[in-house]
C-alpha cells in the first residue's frame, strides 16, 4: 500500500516540477525555486521507492540526499515573495555541497569496502546526519514562518484584495515539517523497532507532500510579491503630506507668495525640495496645480488687507500689487475664479 502511495506521490511531484519549470506565469523566475524544491523531493521519493523495493543497504549512500538543500529553496521562495533581500546566496548552498560530496565519497567507499557500512552505523554516522539535518530543517522552517509574517503584514500596503495571497499554506507546511522531524528523531532513538510508529510518520510525510503540491500549485499565478525596495502607498502619501506641510509653513511664516517672481523653481531652491515633488504634493494632496495654490494665498491676503483699516485708502490695483500681482488682468481673472465675484463686488459687499 505504501509503495503505491510513494509511486503516486513521485509521479505527482514530477508533474508539479515540470509545471513550475515550464509554465510561463508572471512569477516564472520566483516559481523556479518551487520547481527545484519539488525536483529534489521527486529524486528523494524515487530513492525511497528503490530502497523499499530492493532492500539494498547500498542505496542509503546514494549521493542524492538533499536534507540540506530542499528547505533552502522554500526559504528563497518565501524571502523573495516577501521582499526580503538575501545577500550572498551561495553560502546557503555550502552544507548541501558538503552533503553531496560526503555521500559521493561514502558511496564509492562502501561499494569497494562493504564492511565499512557496519562501522558507519556502529559509530552513529546516520544518527549524526539525521540529527544535524533535522536541526537545519527546523531552523529554516522557523525562519520561513517569520518571513511569512512579514509578508502578511505588508500585503495590505501593496494590494487592495489580499484574498488567497498570504503564505499561510507555506507556514502550515513548515509546522508539519518541524513536527515530522521531531517525530522522526524521537522514534529513531526510542521507538526504532516500532513499525506502526514509522508507518505513521511515512503516512504523514505523504500527506504533507500531497498538501504542498496542491497548495503551491494554487499560488502559481497569484500576484502576492512584495517589493520592499518600492515605497508603499501609505509611505508615499505620508511623504507628500509632509511636503505640503513644509510648503504651507514657508508660505504662511515668510509669506513667499508676496514675491511677484515666485514660481516652482524659486520655491524649490528656497525650501530645498525638488520641484517635481512640490508639484506632485500640491496636485495629489491639495487637488490643485501650483499656480492655483499661489493665487489662493494671494487672494486670501488681498481679502485680509481689504478689511484692514491701514489699507482702506489703497486702490484695488495697489492692493493687488501688495499681495504679489504685477498684472491687473491676472489678478481680476483669478479673483473671479476663486472668489466667484469681481474685486469691486467683494469690496462693495464686505
Amino acid at each position: 500500500m505504501l509503495n503505491s502511495c510513494y509511486f503516486i506521490s513521485s509521479v505527482q511531484t514530477l508533474l508539479i516540477t515540470l509545471i513550475f519549470f515550464l509554465y510561463k506565469s508572471q512569477k516564472f523566475k520566483l516559481n523556479r525555486y518551487l520547481g527545484f524544491f519539488f525536483l529534489t523531493l521527486f529524486i528523494e521519493t524515487v530513492k525511497i521507492i528503490l530502497l523499499r523495493t530492493y532492500h539494498n543497504i547500498y542505496l542509503i549512500f546514494l549521493p542524492v540526499n538533499f536534507n540540506f538543500l530542499t528547505i533552502v529553496f522554500l526559504f528563497f521562495y518565501a524571502s523573495e515573495t516577501s521582499g526580503v533581500i538575501i545577500k550572498n546566496k551561495f553560502k546557503y548552498y555550502l552544507l548541501a555541497i558538503i552533503e553531496t560530496v560526503v555521500f559521493s565519497v561514502l558511496f564509492i567507499l562502501v561499494w569497494f569496502v562493504p564492511s565499512l557500512i557496519e562501522k558507519l552505523f556502529i559509530y552513529g554516522f546516520m544518527d549524526v546526519y539525521m540529527f544535524s539535518s533535522s536541526i537545519f530543517i527546523g531552523y529554516f522552517c522557523i525562519r520561513i514562518i517569520k518571513i511569512n509574517l512579514i509578508h502578511k503584514k505588508k500585503l495590505l500596503e501593496h494590494y487592495e484584495d489580499v484574498k488567497y495571497k498570504t503564505l499561510l499554506w507555506l507556514t502550515a507546511f513548515c509546522v508539519i515539517c518541524i513536527a515530522l522531524n521531531f517525530l522522526g528523531f524521537f522514534g529513531r532513538f526510542l521507538l526504532l523497532n516500532n513499525k506502526s510508529y514509522h508507518i505513521l510518520i511515512e503516512v504523514l510525510f505523504l500527506i504533507s507532500l500531497y498538501y504542498i503540491t496542491i497548495a503551491s500549485l494554487v499560488q502559481i499565478n497569484i500576484s502576492n510579491v512584495i517589493n520592499l525596495n518600492k515605497v508603499s502607498l501609505n509611505e508615499i502619501q505620508k511623504e507628500l503630506i509632509d511636503v505640503c506641510k513644509t510648503i504651507d509653513h514657508y508660505m504662511t511664516s515668510e509669506k513667499l507668495y508676496l514675491n511677484p517672481s515666485l514660481n516652482l523653481t524659486f520655491l524649490s531652491n528656497y525650501i530645498k525640495i525638488p520641484d517635481r515633488l512640490i508639484s506632485k504634493s500640491i496636485n495629489e494632496i491639495k487637488n490643485k496645480n501650483f499656480n492655483r495654490f499661489v493665487h489662493e494665498y494671494r487672494i486670501e491676503e488681498f481679502k485680509r488687507l481689504v478689511l484692514d483699516k491701514k489699507y482702506e485708502k489703497y486702490s484695488i490695483e495697489a492692493l493687488a500689487h501688495e499681495v504679489g500681482y504685477n498684472s491687473r488682468a491676472s489678478f481680476y481673472k483669478n479673483f473671479k475664479i476663486i472668489v466667484g465675484v469681481s474685486p469691486h463686488d467683494f469690496i462693495k459687499n464686505k
